[in-house]
């Protein structure tokens, strides 16, 4: 059964805490560049490219509860103009 919207929303958000609080630090010594395809905060696997990582979420997790990273060094988010006012 397909979660709603909601709670694909929300279970991307614990994914996501999950993988850059904790997961992503222990992946990018050896698999720097490649996607992790995570499920209730775990990685479930790891993929070379992001289209092979899409088709095996989808279709090993029908219901949509399954979110896509990739695996990099984390860059700053520059807001332009605007994350340099005061």
């Amino acid at each position: 059964m397909a979660v709603t919207r909601q709670e694909a929303i929300e279970h991307g958000q614990r994914n996501y805490r999950a993988f850059h609080g904790r997961i992503l630090a222990t992946l990018l010594p050896d698999h720097s560049g490649e996607w992790a395809v995570l499920r209730d905060e775990q990685v479930i696997g790891l993929y070379a490219t992001l289209d092979e990582a899409l088709q095996v979420g989808a279709t090993d997790h029908v219901d949509g509860r399954f979110s896509i990273q990739e695996v990099k060094e984390e860059q700053p988010i520059d807001l332009g103009w605007f994350s340099h006012v005061l």
